[in-house]
């Protein structure tokens, strides 16, 4: 099988790069994809590339230091191959650790915070996989990552080239890239779906469902591979896709134990009040914040902590209490204008006749302000609880209070 896909100048390039490379393409497509879909991210494509400019090179070196540290024996006496990637040597968990560091160093250079970070990645993440289903057909060009040897009545049920590329050295094998590439397929489907359901405050739960989707896939399939990078007597992709699904399922334990952020915050500031006017928001504001402070019965002096916290809210209301009453005046004339939105009640027939203090008439006009109706907070709001429909509002004349003296009579 060729593994040469072209050449420019003399230069080979390699299958296995087209493929990688493809994959990470149609990865970046599906990343904006996400990102245009879910407006509420909080982030944009263009955050997604820069942290992409950091993550992939370091997943490049951390892929081929994590398989060479494990073929270290066939690389030892000939360190100038460590850097020959392009016959392949490319591990996937050792490119994750990678992109792990390389998303970390752009958080801290960019200061993005990290639930920002989360929805780059639950955005990436069926791009991520996409790209290993497509770069797995790599491994096929390079005719590695096989599985242990089959009979042919068994391969037969694949095409044509599937079974020409898994005859090697006179032998048929296991066509492990093809399980794992239609499994990341799924996977992909799977998590494109989660991400379009997501809620909001749910963020690194897609990466969550990779890590434990990935695993699970790969360490069935790992086990029928004859090329297995081993410490010990354990495969390691095996024991990397154990560490990844129980990563991804605690966090999903705990994402789901995690209540959901209040973020409604209420403003305890009353606004400029403006004398005689009595607002109805305001009213409600203060009996809503009366009822959160006031001190339950039942509480003990022993609890200080609390018995402070409640005595300085009170403290609080006293002040915004006075700051209100010292607004309106000490001597205020009860007009139309004053009582609009005033209910005031109908004066008795003894009070109607009795003679009004502080009030000189004379040819109906007002000398000296009236000082005996003061309205205080505490009558407005009472009145403005009436909520009555009608509002009596006694502006007119009454021939009661015109009483004209006997001597002008002569």
């Amino acid at each position: 099988m060729n593994k040469v896909a072209f050449e420019i100048g003399g230069f080979q390039i390699m299958w296995y790069a087209v493929l990688i490379m493809a994959g990470v393409i149609l990865g970046l497509i599906t990343v904006n994809y996400n990102v245009k879909r879910r407006k509420d991210l909080g982030v944009t494509f263009d955050d997604v590339t820069d942290a992409f400019l950091y993550a992939f090179p370091m997943a490049i070196i951390f892929a081929r230091l994590y398989y060479v540290a494990f073929e270290w024996e066939r690389y030892k006496g000939n360190l100038g191959e460590i850097i020959n990637i392009r016959g392949g040597g490319l591990a996937i968990h050792g490119g994750i650790l990678g992109a792990v560091i390389g998303v970390l160093i752009y958080k801290a250079v960019s200061k993005k915070s990290g639930r920002q970070i989360l929805n780059m990645a639950d955005a990436a993440a069926p791009g991520m996989i996409l790209a290993q289903a497509v770069g797995r057909w790599g491994n096929f060009i390079n005719q590695e990552a096989y599985g242990s040897e089959v009979n042919r009545k068994f391969i037969e049920h694949f095409p044509d080239f599937i079974q020409d590329g898994m005859f090697i050295n006179k032998k048929f094998y296991h066509p492990t890239f093809l399980y794992e590439s239609l499994w990341n397929l799924a996977v992909f489907a799977v998590l494109m779906y989660l991400f379009g359901k997501r809620k909001k405050n749910r963020e690194g739960t897609v990466l969550a469902w990779y890590l434990i989707l990935y695993s699970t896939g790969r360490f069935f399939i790992e086990s029928l591979r004859t090329d297995s990078l081993w410490i010990g007597p354990i495969r390691t992709a095996q024991l990397a896709s154990v560490i990844m699904f129980l990563a991804g399922l605690i966090y999903l334990i705990y994402r789901s134990r995690k209540k959901d952020e209040i973020t409604d915050i209420i403003s305890e500031t009353p606004s400029p009040e403006i004398p005689g006017k009595v607002l109805e928001e305001e009213i409600k504001r203060e009996e809503r914040i009366h009822a959160e402070t006031e001190i339950p019965h039942d509480m003990h002096i022993g609890e200080g902590d609390e018995i402070k916290k409640y005595e300085a809210e009170k403290e609080k209301i006293s002040e915004i209490k006075e700051k209100r009453e010292s607004e309106i005046p000490e001597e205020t004339i009860v007009t139309e204008e004053t009582t609009a939105d005033i209910p005031v009640p109908a004066p008795s027939e003894e009070k109607r006749r009795a003679p009004k203090k502080g009030v000189v008439q004379s040819r109906g006009e007002l000398v000296e302000p009236i000082t005996e109706n003061k309205v205080s907070l505490k009558d407005k709001i009472k009145a403005s609880r009436a909520k009555s429909k009608e509002r009596v509002i006694t502006t007119e004349k009454r021939p009661e209070d015109n009483i004209v003296p006997e001597d002008e009579t002569k």
